[in-house]
């Protein structure tokens, strides 16, 4: 029998958290401790305001020994349900060792040839034959409305959100091929930019799959082999990170240069099988040793129960205790604000 994992153990969390359509509107009430600018709502001192520093991760001290940093670890946030972020106190010090990835997928508004398309609106206008087609999707309007997966103001305002929630790396969606490949460079630019004003910017990783070789291999022409942003790479045992499906096969070139690791969802338990989506409670990847977790997947659903309702993966966002809730027909039911799925997830990462 396996020995559980702990948490001095893992050392990576691969959180799948879908950003095509920009990150969702927060139910979070976030009140920081100072200003945009720095400075503790009561201070009047002069310095302020525009002419000091105004990104999230830079401490500003403008003399007063009351100055409190603008940082996001100084964040307190409470959501609609009154579900309270915990504080120091409750999680203790900053652990050394620990990641956490995203997906973040460039499809949102990269096929221009398409009118946008919205599955919140689709449903909302015919929820039992909505208009599918086949194209890119937003799940919903976003915050800051719709917009191309290359537009710079998206991109920094994106990267700044994911680095306010101290994010580590984001990882492509390359799995059927290297089509968005146009709007990674952009983010790129603009990340590069961002790291350079201080901002702590998640750095990226690639998920391979269908023409798993070929797709790598362009990509490794593309931004490895030049040495493009360097900075940005995501590196995993000194070499940078890729995740490849069950349809990817190696070379000894890419196998030299990155640290690879077979991904899928529902994976098996062997050495190097990480998994991007997993039944609760989920199962760790591992790599020196199947007692020490090196990897485990957070996922905000399970499918969705829009096509096949009957399906046994299909179990939507509200699924929890092994229970699929009864979903109307635009796939709601009065759980769904809960996020239940997700804080089930969270639950078991926070227990290997």
């Amino acid at each position: 029998m396996r020995k559980a994992g702990t948490w001095n153990d893992w050392r990576l969390v691969v959180g799948l958290f879908l950003v095509a359509g920009g990150l969702p509107q927060c139910m979070a009430h976030v009140v920081p401790w100072a200003d945009d600018a720095g400075r503790n709502s009561n201070d009047t001192q002069a310095g302020g305001g525009s002419d000091l520093p105004r990104d999230a991760n830079s401490v500003v001290h403008v003399g007063a020994p009351s100055q409190l940093s603008a940082s996001p670890q100084f964040w307190v946030a409470t959501d609609a349900l009154q579900r309270t972020l915990p504080s120091a106190d409750d999680v203790g010090p900053r652990r050394a060792n620990r990641y956490v990835g995203v997906f973040y997928f460039l499809t949102g508004g990269f096929y221009r040839t398409h009118p946008i398309a919205d599955v919140t609106v689709a449903l909302a206008q015919n929820a039992n034959q909505p208009a599918w087609a086949f194209q890119d999707w937003f799940w919903g309007r976003p915050e800051s409305d719709y917009y191309q997966a290359a537009d710079p103001w998206a991109i920094r305002r994106n990267l700044q959100m994911l680095a306010n929630a101290d994010v580590d790396f984001i990882f492509f969606d390359f799995t059927n091929n290297a089509a968005t490949y146009p709007a990674v460079q952009p983010l790129l630019s603009v990340a590069e930019q961002m790291r350079a004003q201080g901002i702590a910017v998640p750095q990226i990783a690639f998920f391979v799959n269908a023409d798993g070789q070929k797709t790598l291999q362009y990509v490794y022409d593309q931004l490895y082999a030049p040495g493009l942003f360097r900075a940005q790479w995501f590196l995993w045992e000194n070499k940078p990170l890729v995740l490849a499906g069950p349809s990817y096969t190696s070379t000894p070139q890419l196998d030299a240069f990155f640290t690879i690791r077979s991904t899928w969802a529902f994976q098996s338990e062997q050495q190097d099988q990480w998994r991007f989506l997993d039944d609760y409670p989920q199962r760790y990847g591992w790599h020196s040793s199947a007692a020490v977790a090196e990897q485990i997947t957070v996922s905000k659903a399970m499918g969705a129960p829009l096509v096949a309702k009957g399906a046994i993966n299909n179990k939507g966002a509200s699924f929890h205790g092994g229970v699929v809730p009864t979903y109307d027909a635009n796939m709601l039911c009065p759980q769904t604000p809960n996020g239940a799925f997700f804080e089930e997830q969270w639950t078991r990462a926070h227990q290997i």
